[in-house]
């Protein structure tokens, strides 16, 4: 577990950028009931049209954040687990050249 972890390490950066965009979609999403009762009580019930725009512009413009939140932790969040799986798979290769190598000797020698 140590070892493949510790192939995840160059990668941190790229990672911590992905939560923060995860972090930052999940916020937003949770914030959308609140700004839908502040549409509903500040605007509708009181006739306020002005409350109603100012707080559907900024709904929009939090799904907007949101959106594009959504695609930047989609982009690092690949870029890592292909880059991570490229890793573990040459580390794999490397062993089971060795490997093979070592039994390819050994039965040459065995032959001799």
């Amino acid at each position: 577990m140590d070892r493949a972890l510790s192939y995840i390490k160059p990668y941190r950066k790229q990672i911590a950028v992905a939560l923060f965009f995860m972090l930052v979609e999940l916020s937003v999403e949770l914030l959308q009931p609140l700004f839908i009762s502040k549409i509903i009580d500040h605007g509708i019930v009181a006739r306020n049209m002005g409350a109603v725009i100012k707080w559907g512009a900024v709904m929009i413009a939090l799904a907007l954040l949101a959106f594009l939140s959504g695609i930047s932790n989609s982009f690092f969040s690949s870029y890592v687990s292909q880059y991570y799986a490229v890793t573990c798979a040459c580390y794999c290769m490397k062993k089971s050249s060795h490997f093979l190598t070592r039994i390819c000797t050994s039965f040459g020698h065995l032959r001799s």
